[in-house]
């Protein structure tokens, strides 16, 4: 084989040296975030859970480092107040053509000298598993809310359990009011929801809770969260 370029997508191995090294113009990655930020895997999770207020895709030359080559496109969308990591796939995926066409126009054009990513400023994020969409109620309650919104359909929803039994969470908002007392209570119904106590100072009192809005159960029955906590107290825990 001789190719002009090679263009990888979504690739889930790693590409040898002397594949990606085979055409005369190298290989073009397109990478779903804002590289260097968020290199490595699931970077719009990770990017949703840690509040990121844009994402995006970037084209760039792959070289002997993942995701680290020089960057030859690169465009953003902003992250809205209630985009879920589906509305956020969504998004990015309309980025991808046109990313890549600019790209390979400017490889076309003879253009070689491209932006070095700044590897102070880079971060690399494994796959996500099934204890990456466990709930920790010792979060804060901004960071779990970003993560329920993260874990949206069709991705694994984010879990909990109560009375040993898995609770999936799909919808919950930051409450209004400030709760006290242990993370993970079952603690008072604010308007449409049924507050938990979040935070590791959540004895303090100084803390918003998340207000859980939709839950499915563990035999996967979906229903308002306050039809199922008809009664307050207990806890909902990390473990069974």
């Amino acid at each position: 084989a001789r190719p002009d370029i090679i263009v990888a997508n979504n690739w889930r191995t790693w590409i040898p040296p002397h594949i990606f090294n085979l055409p005369r113009h190298g290989t073009l990655n397109i990478h779903d975030s804002l590289l260097p930020k968020y290199a490595g895997f699931s970077p719009l999770i990770w990017a949703l859970i840690n509040g990121e207020t844009e994402v995006g895709v970037t084209a760039h030359m792959m070289d002997d480092e993942l995701d680290a080559g020089d960057i030859v496109r690169q465009e953003a969308v902003p992250v809205g107040p209630t985009d879920t990591a589906t509305d956020l796939f969504h998004k990015t995926v309309d980025l991808i053509a046109p990313v890549t066409t600019d790209a390979l126009t400017l490889i076309a054009a003879g253009h070689t000298h491209f932006t070095p990513q700044d590897r102070t400023q880079a971060t690399f994020f494994h796959k996500r598993s099934a204890e990456d969409t466990r709930i920790n109620w010792n979060w804060p309650a901004h960071d779990l809310e970003r993560l329920i919104r993260a874990q949206s359909h069709p991705y694994p929803s984010a879990y909990t359990f109560h009375k040993g039994k898995r609770l999936d969470i799909l919808t919950a908002t930051v409450s209004r009011a400030r709760y006290g007392g242990t993370p993970g209570r079952i603690f008072y119904r604010e308007n449409d929801g049924i507050v938990i106590v979040t935070g590791t100072d959540a004895r303090t009192g100084n803390n918003h809770g998340l207000a859980l809005t939709r839950i499915r159960t563990h035999d996967g029955h979906e229903l308002p969260a306050t039809d199922y906590f008809t009664t307050m107290g207990g806890y909902l825990t990390n473990r069974p």
